[in-house]
């Protein structure tokens, strides 16, 4: 969103971006060095809240924008207003499981009317909304949205990271990591970066699944077949199972081909990529853009992610493209073994001006053309159904209030 925001601004929008929650690490100003070219609003807001405070007071804060776009609840609070959301970019679960959340019998006193009425909401704020802006997504999004029945335009998300303030690589040299990163960097001959959620393993949900552990089985093979190679691998304790990463690689003796980096800023991760051989992303899911994609392709580093499809859709895809253990202890292998051939290099620059092509140009000049629309197709239906939500936590109390009194 961060980024979207200062697109537009640089074409001219008075544009305001909201921050409901946001964690300190994705927080905009932790993105750039540069200052922000758009509004700024901290607004602390429960979910609860999105139902239980009163609509006008919404309406008069989110209500005169001309143009609004979101994420996270952002469709519920659409729907709450009667407006619907012009652009909505999904962040995995305010897709595949905010609409789909039920109100139930809990003990004490409590029943949840609040819950459902937020779930709906956000499933007809996700429906009626103009655009959605999502890339490739792993099925359960997918197929949540041929669930909601959502019949907008949808167009690429645009890279988490705002391309142009790297073209200038001195500004690489103002994180407060680098010399740290130096440190690392001189103690292999082979550094690999990897800056991906840890979440695997049969107690992670299938949405969050980052296959982070064939990573670590394919660094113990490229340790293995590197000779005198020093190999290093940087990660961030970030995720909840970077406890079993660190199990894994105790179990293998990797203990001092990985360096651990805490959860930082993201402009400070910039000069450790620059500085790497390798990037690989996630080794899951058939993704394209998302995670840390553009961060590795915004310093044309060479990128492994996983992806399994036919061999006519590998040879389009901005990444080297791996689907098994095998093919990925075999990419990293190779991509460490001839990082200056002029193939690999090429490559790396082929995928950069694929990102700027297909996820900044595409999707901005669809939101240009949205923006000159004027009519807002769905505002009746918007309405109607909130009506309805009003009537349907009115009567939900009541019943509530009646079984409490007959128990």
């Amino acid at each position: 969103m961060a980024q979207t925001c200062r697109y537009l601004a640089d074409e001219g929008h008075d544009v305001t971006l909201y921050l409901i929650n946001e964690y300190a690490h994705f927080h905009p100003t932790a993105d750039s060095y540069q200052p922000l070219n758009f509004n700024l609003k901290e607004y602390p807001l429960e979910k609860t809240e999105i139902v239980t405070m009163s609509r006008a007071t919404l309406k008069n804060e989110f209500g005169p924008y001309d143009y609004l776009m979101g994420i996270e609840y952002a469709p519920a609070i659409a729907m709450r207003i009667g407006k619907p959301l012009h652009v909505f970019y999904s962040a995995a679960t305010d897709l595949s499981h905010y609409p789909f959340s039920q109100y139930q019998y809990a003990t004490g006193a409590t029943w949840k009317t609040e819950e459902k009425y937020l779930a709906d909401l956000q499933f007809y704020g996700i429906k009626y909304a103009h655009n959605i802006s999502m890339n490739m997504a792993p099925l359960p999004i997918e197929n949540a949205l041929i669930k909601i029945g959502f019949k907008g335009h949808r167009f690429a998300a645009l890279p988490y990271l705002y391309l142009k303030l790297w073209e200038n690589k001195a500004v690489l040299k103002e994180s407060t990591l680098k010399a740290a990163f130096d440190e690392v960097r001189s103690r292999y001959d082979i550094l690999i970066f990897h800056h991906i959620r840890h979440e695997w393993g049969d107690d992670t949900d299938e949405v969050h699944q980052k296959g982070n552990h064939k990573l670590i089985h394919a660094l113990n093979h490229l340790k293995a077949n590197s000779a005198n190679k020093r190999v290093g691998l940087i990660t961030f304790e970030y995720g909840n199972s970077v406890g079993k990463t660190k199990e894994l690689i105790k179990e293998l003796n990797l203990e001092e081909n990985v360096v651990w980096f805490p959860v930082n800023k993201r402009r400070d991760y910039m000069y450790g990529i620059s500085i790497v051989d390798v990037c690989v992303g996630q080794l899951h899911h058939n993704m394209i853009t998302y995670t840390s994609f553009a961060e590795y392709v915004a310093l044309k580093k060479p990128v492994i992610q996983w992806y399994k499809g036919s061999e006519e859709e590998m040879k389009k895809l901005p990444f080297f493209a791996v689907s098994s253990q095998d093919e990925l202890n075999e990419k990293l292998l190779y991509l460490s073994t001839h990082l200056d051939e002029n193939t690999v290099l090429a490559k790396a620059a082929e995928f950069f001006r694929w990102l700027e092509a297909e996820n900044v140009e595409k999707p901005l000049n669809a939101i240009r053309k949205d923006l000159k629309l004027k009519v807002n197709h769905a505002y009746l239906t918007a309405f109607v159904l909130e009506l309805r939500y009003k009537l349907m936590l009115l009567i939900d109390k009541i019943i509530f209030k009646f079984k409490l009194n007959k128990v």
